[in-house]
This record gives structure tokens, sequence and C-alpha cells, in this order.
């Protein structure tokens, strides 16, 4: 729990190594590119609402660091912003944690989100945007209650989407 101190210079926070590291930003300062392993670390943002842009497959930045290789993101008790970049892939799940927070697939060509699990999983999250032409939103599979007021938006079970032409009950 202590605070990691990266002193001066463009340092890295490398868990290559390491099999489902669990990495938290707030435990860090003057480290600008963490490291994770591409099978199952998890990159934790701080509670402050973080940016994140999902630019690669388990890559991207939140603010000023730059991170890749982490198949899980978790946001904090802030209001995060999850966007995707036409090429950015999550290979795990997006936690987004407490707050109001969005996911955005807008930049993407073709987008899939699955709230029930597997790729581009995304929890915790109270908005999610599709691009409004090839989207596709799997719900729960729990029986969940679709509310669907116009063009691909609505909300089911608390969360707010727009832009899905493709609305999958799951299961």
């Amino acid at each position: 729990n202590g605070l990691i101190d990266g002193g001066a210079g463009n340092n890295i926070a490398n868990y290559s190594g390491q099999a489902n590291a669990v990495v938290l930003l707030s435990n860090y300062i003057n480290v600008g590119i963490f490291q994770g392993n591409s099978a199952g670390s998890t990159l934790i943002g701080s509670d402050n609402g973080d940016n994140w842009i999902i630019e690669g497959e388990n890559s991207g930045s939140n603010g000023a660091i730059v991170f890749t290789d982490f198949t899980n993101l978790t946001g904090g008790a802030g209001n995060d912003n999850f966007a995707f970049a036409n090429d950015g892939s999550v290979t795990g799940t997006i936690d987004a944690g407490d707050g109001q927070d969005t996911v955005d697939y807008s930049l993407q060509t073709i987008v899939l989100v699955n709230l029930s699990g597997g790729f581009n999983d995304v929890a915790n999250a109270e908005i999610i945007n599709g691009n409004g032409t090839n989207s596709t939103l799997i719900g729960t599979g729990n029986g969940d209650s679709w509310l669907i007021s116009s063009g691909g938006a609505g909300t089911v079970e608390g969360i707010t989407f727009t832009g899905f032409t493709d609305l999958t009950g799951g299961g």
C-alpha cells in the first residue's frame, strides 16, 4: 500500500513477467509507462475520474500515462470515460467502477458490446455509446428489461445506450 516514486526520467513499471498482475495507478508517481502481461493483468485507475483512451489491443493511455498489455481496465470512484479508437479493444473486462461512467465506441467501424461477459465485456457503466451504423449490444441474459426510445437508443437494466443498430437479449 506504499507509494512508488519513479523519480526523474521516463520510467516504466513492468509487470510482463507477473501472472494476473493488479496495478493501482494511485500507488505510483513519476511513472509514465505501465506494461502488463496480456494474461489477466488489471490496471485500476484513480478515484478522481479518469479519461481512458483504448488505442490498440489492451493498450492506450490514461491522461499522461501509457499502458500496454492490460487485459482488464477498472475505473475508480470518480466519473470515468473509456473511449475506444477504431483499432482499440480489451480482451478482458472494462469494469467502470463507481461514479457516472461512460464507455464510448463511436469511433469504431464495427462495435460488439457484451454485457454478459466475453470480448469487450463491460460492467458498471451507466452510459454506452455505439457508432450508429454497425453496433451490436448484447444484454446480460438475465431477463433484462429493455426500454427502446428511438434510433438505437434506450436503457437496459439501468444502462443508457445510444448509437446501436442491433440489440440482442443475451443468454
